[in-house]
């Protein structure tokens, strides 16, 4: 008989690599042919239930071809007294139980070996549950056949415990119409748990040097060799106060308040380093950045309860250059300033905003991490009067990182990926670029906006310039419109939308453009090209304007075996 590959089959016990027993001349487990070898006679490559590869080569006669397979438990009796039943019973019970013995112990010795390449402390444990189990069902077999239910229909079946095969029990088949109560419905298994992680605790960080006035806060987490960090809860933690020019408190009429959200956007930079490469955008403009993204990426619950920690709170439209404290027409600054009077220390506490801490991954064990805060000028982060001169002081700051201990299985599960591929972390990555427009201009356009890769959405805002380098008067996040009658983007020559937005916001035209601020429900390829911008006003401007171009990326970074951090950027 020529088998074929997919054949299900069984091998002789006659081969010395199985024990020779006198109930079969084969093995209960089924096996799959793999590879048919042309040989004179031909021979076969096997593998088993999970698709592990069988060690060896079979010949012809060492095989049974097993189309379909059943386990018989009981044979035809003819009538036969009250105790030669019973003690029937007993023998049959007996060898059912031996048989399901050595039928699991075929199953555990089956993958011993490779277990024992990476040494026998690994298998100890699965092979005790293992033993454990086996027991335990062959005692509860023999005793049940002993009490006399005969409606237990006993099945074995395999179980993706590890690899490891176990005995399970079907439940027997009840008379039609035989119901069980809820209250008597247990599941027969407990609820899933995961087993992958054995702990989170977070672990407070301290900055590498002292704190000074404008100086930068920086921040080193040595890699572990036993945990691996959850970036994505990263926690940034700031003591500040607003004092007057020579550190003296505040009297209580000053009118000064903070920025919107000034746990983060007090820093104009946040330099990211993995190892020994920078990972994140070097420039000054972490404020937009963290503004951008928390206005469009979190709902209005979340910022009125948990973003209040940052002190974020949203400044009134229509009045965001309001420094009217007493009952000032803008709200968000009020409540900032109210927190901040007669120079009260404020603790703030908050995510952090960088490309890999949005990541959901966890970061592998051995890599450094080091985080550089460089701090903006006074007068970005304080509003008040145009002539005012307090000063803004950072008492304090830490960082909460979330280290997650592994279990062991997993931790030699990603070695040994390592050793075929590297790890892979999908990044959002955010870019923020500014351009200048010179007053008195109608006109705005952008040769190579982008060049190489194009970003896969773009962010445009307008600012006064003088509110962007900083003016105590002036809120930098001020967004305006400035009366734009013409926008659009060109990649390659190909208008991006089709037809160019056209709104009149002094007249209330505009729903087309704040439509498409939430139409974003499609993923985009990685593409290559060129983008411009074009921009025209209705009218000339009156001072100049700073436009600030958020552009978002689709990225790969990569760690190796070594610890070596790859980017497909830079």
């Amino acid at each position: 008989m020529n088998f074929k590959k997919g054949d299900l089959v069984r091998i002789s016990k006659l081969r010395g690599v199985f024990d020779k027993k006198y109930e079969q001349s084969f093995t209960n487990e089924v096996f799959t042919v793999s590879e048919r070898i042309p040989r004179d006679p031909p021979v076969y490559k096997l593998k088993d239930y999970d698709g592990e590869p069988i060690q060896g080569s079979f010949y012809e006669p060492e095989l049974q071809k097993e189309d379909a397979y059943f386990y018989w438990r009981e044979k035809p009796q003819e009538p036969a007294t009250e105790s030669e039943v019973h003690r029937q019973e007993m023998r049959e019970s007996y060898f059912n139980a031996i048989s399901a013995f050595r039928f699991e112990m075929d199953g555990q010795f089956r993958r011993i070996n490779p277990l024992a390449k990476k040494g026998f402390e690994i298998a100890k444990p699965h092979l005790k549950a293992a033993a454990s189990n086996i027991a335990s069902n062959a005692v509860k077999h023999v005793m049940e056949r002993f009490a006399g239910d005969q409606e237990d229909d006993q099945e074995m079946k395999q179980e993706g415990s590890g690899g490891i095969m176990v005995l399970s029990r079907r439940k027997r088949r009840r008379p039609p119409g035989e119901r069980i109560p809820s209250s008597f419905n247990k599941q027969p298994f407990a609820p899933m748990t995961q087993l992958s992680i054995d702990e989170k605790t977070y672990t407070e960080i301290s900055p590498l040097s002292a704190i000074t006035d404008g100086g930068p806060i920086e921040f080193f987490i040595p890699g572990d060799g036993d945990r691996y960090l959850d970036l994505n809860d990263t926690l940034l933690h700031l003591r500040v106060k607003i004092t007057n020019p020579n550190g003296s408190n505040l009297a209580n009429d000053a009118a000064v308040g903070l920025i919107n959200y000034p746990l983060n956007t007090i820093f104009s930079q946040c330099d990211v380093t993995l190892g020994d490469r920078l990972i994140s955008q070097s420039s000054a403009t972490h404020p937009y950045r963290c503004m951008i993204e928390t206005l469009l990426n979190f709902s209005p619950d979340t910022l009125s309860s948990q973003f209040t920690g940052g002190l974020f709170y949203k400044d009134t439209a229509g009045s965001v250059d309001s420094i009217v404290l007493v009952n000032g027409p803008n709200k968000g600054l009020t409540r900032r300033a109210a927190s901040t009077a007669r120079s009260r220390e404020v603790h703030l506490l908050g995510p952090l905003h960088g490309d890999i801490f949005f990541c959901e991954r966890l970061l592998l064990n051995s890599v450094d991490l080091r985080i550089k805060l460089t701090r903006a000028n006074d007068a970005f982060c304080l509003m008040g009067a145009r002539d005012s001169a307090f000063s803004l002081k950072v008492l304090g700051a830490s960082l909460f990182v979330k280290k997650v201990a592994v279990s062991p299985a997993v931790r030699l599960g990603h070695a040994a990926a390592l050793m075929k591929g590297n790890a892979l972390y999908p990044l959002s990555r955010v870019n923020v670029k500014t351009y200048s427009i010179p007053a008195n201009s109608r006109v705005c356009n952008q040769e190579n906006l982008f060049l190489g890769s194009i970003p896969k959405y773009v962010v445009l805002g307008m600012v006064h310039h003088e509110a962007f380098t900083g003016r105590r008067d002036l809120s930098p996040f001020n967004f305006r419109h400035y009366d734009i009658e013409y926008l659009a983007l060109c990649q390659d020559g190909r208008q991006v939308p089709a037809k160019a937005f056209q709104p009149d916001f002094n007249n209330g035209v505009s729903v087309r453009e704040f439509y498409n601020i939430d139409d974003n429900d499609a993923l985009s390829t990685v593409s290559n090209g060129n983008l411009r911008l074009e921009l025209r006003f209705r009218t000339p401007l009156q001072h100049t304007a700073t436009l600030i171009v958020y552009a978002c990326y689709d990225s790969i970074l990569e760690i190796n075996a070594k610890r070596q951090v790859l980017v497909d950027y830079y």
